[in-house]
């Protein structure tokens, strides 16, 4: 079982619960509004959905990305799908910023015309693309490529949280 499994360990995080997935608000966040969509049923990649839970998932994903693009100008998707993960449990991250990593995904990895497993995705401006690995990989791999582009976050971890909490309400609740 790992920690996505358990909700307690999150509960601090959670943006908003739906029937089959959590929204939150990453506990190491690499900048205000790095929210997760994450299933409750343990699979290690979205590839892995049932038709309700993929039918949900396809409509937060389009919310998630609406409301960073209203808030906060722009919104970076990824998925580590069953490869390089972290948490060996599905989740996209969302992030909002205009700073691709793409350039260096096509250094480790190659596009996929039909999604296999294990795969990455990657979701920036309206293009989605799936890659296969053609390198060894670090576990986090595009999350730590954003760490090494993008400046530290130093703000607030919890009063990040309160106010996506509270402007993710008034947006959709």
């Amino acid at each position: 079982m790992d920690i996505f499994c358990k909700k307690m360990q999150f509960e601090p995080y959670i943006i908003d619960e739906l029937r089959y997935h959590y929204i939150l608000h990453d506990a190491y966040p690499l900048m205000e509004g790095h929210l997760l969509l994450i299933p409750k049923r343990h699979c290690s990649c979205f590839a892995q959905l049932n038709a309700d839970e993929l039918s949900e998932f396809d409509i937060y994903y389009r919310n998630i990305r609406a409301f960073q693009i209203s808030h906060y100008g722009a919104s970076v998707q990824f998925e580590h799908g069953g490869v390089a993960q972290t948490v060996p449990h599905a989740h996209m991250h969302f992030l909002p910023t205009e700073t691709s990593v793409q350039d260096t995904l096509h250094e480790n990895t190659k596009k996929m015309s039909t999604r296999t497993i294990p795969y990455l995705y990657f979701g920036y401006m309206n293009e989605e693309n799936y890659y296969k690995v053609i390198k060894p990989l670090q576990p986090g791999y595009i999350h730590m490529l954003y760490r090494t582009r993008l400046p530290p976050y130093e703000g607030d971890r919890i009063k990040a949280i309160i106010k996506v909490k509270k402007a993710w309400r008034m947006a959709f609740l």
